[in-house]
C-alpha cells in the first residue's frame, strides 16, 4: 500500500514535471528520468548557482545547485517523491511568469 501509493505521487509529479519544463523548453532542459525521484534538469540561461539562490529567496522553491556535483553542471536537483510538489511548481510557475528569471545578459 505504501509502496503504490508513493509510486502514484511519483507518477502525478513527473507529469506535471513534464508540463512545466515542456512550456519552458526555452529556459530549461529536460529530461525525464527513468526511474527514481530525482531529477538534473539543465539550466539553459544564466548561471545554477545565482538561479538557486535567486529562486529561493524571491519564490521559497529550494533547489540544489548542480555546481555541487561538479563545477561544469550548469544544472540542478529536483525531488519529486514529496506530495507538495504541485504547490512548488506554482511558485515556481509565478517566480518565471513574473519575470524574475535572470538571463545570461543579466
Amino acid at each position: 500500500m505504501i509502496v503504490e501509493r508513493n509510486l502514484r505521487i511519483i507518477r502525478d509529479n513527473l507529469d506535471q514535471l513534464d508540463a512545466f519544463f515542456d512550456s519552458n523548453a526555452d529556459k530549461f532542459g529536460w529530461y525525464r528520468p527513468k526511474a527514481g525521484s530525482v531529477a538534473f534538469p539543465a539550466l539553459l540561461l544564466g548561471d545554477v548557482d545565482e538561479f538557486c539562490t535567486d529562486l529561493v529567496e524571491k519564490a521559497g522553491v529550494l533547489l540544489l545547485p548542480g555546481t555541487l556535483f561538479g563545477e561544469k553542471f550548469n544544472s540542478f536537483r529536483i525531488g519529486f517523491g514529496r506530495k507538495n510538489v504541485p504547490e512548488s511548481l506554482n511558485k515556481f510557475e509565478e517566480y518565471i511568469r513574473v519575470g524574475r528569471m535572470r538571463s545570461k545578459s543579466n
